[in-house]
């Protein structure tokens, strides 16, 4: 069954869908118990091994407009949902299904102009949604003023400590979808993962 703040999300004019995307977002990525209405599920299996850390290759989900690069060791878990048009990508360890490396979520846009009012909404959002819980939060990356070559308009870039353990996690607004990233990692501060995530982040590209 679909919560009922789905059907409050679909049921509102699109004129304002923009100003709660950041809170529809939200409720896509921290919810472990979402309900697709109408999904499409798409394995992606992995094309080496484990074992090397630190590799990384194109990826093009069949049901979104960007790529990244991610560690070809990974199983990629692609879910489409028609109705509301939310594209899913959880990447785990094909040996322990329990493991997620990294999870990717993606909308489309309403529009392919850039509106400095939604993104401040974004951010404000992702560090409410942690402030919530009165945990630290370090910002790694905040900028507008990126390349345009690659189709990224802004990125956001968020380090949060939650009992001892860190979770990175980034918005990403296109010129045609906006994306969540989130990456539960270790309880070490220096956590030699994070630069390689953000790598992975930064290479996101748009596509037609």
């Amino acid at each position: 069954m679909i919560k009922n703040r789905h059907f409050t999300l679909i049921k509102l004019p699109k004129s304002i869908f923009p100003n709660i995307l950041a809170v529809g977002l939200f409720c896509i990525l921290f919810s472990s118990t979402t309900a697709f209405a109408q999904k499409r599920l798409i394995i992606h299996p992995p094309q080496a091994e484990l074992k090397l850390p630190g590799l990384a290759r194109r990826f093009y989900p069949v049901t979104a407009k960007y790529s990244i690069e991610l560690h070809p060791g990974w199983l990629v878990k692609e879910t489409y949902d028609s109705v509301f048009h939310w594209t899913s990508i959880r990447c785990i360890n094909p040996k322990d299904s329990d493991e997620i490396f990294l999870k990717v979520e993606s909308l489309p846009s309403e529009s392919s102009s850039f509106d400095t009012a939604i993104w401040t909404e974004l951010k404000n959002g992702l560090r409410d949604q942690y402030g919530k819980q009165e945990i630290g939060t370090l910002v790694l990356f905040d900028s507008t003023y990126l390349p345009p070559s690659n189709g990224i308009l802004a990125r956001y870039e968020l380090l949060a400590n939650n009992n001892n353990r860190l979770t990175y996690t980034a918005s990403i607004i296109t010129n045609t979808e906006t994306l969540m990233v989130s990456v539960q990692l270790g309880n070490d501060a220096t956590n030699d993962r994070i630069p390689y995530y953000r790598s992975l982040v930064a290479n996101i590209q748009t596509r037609q």
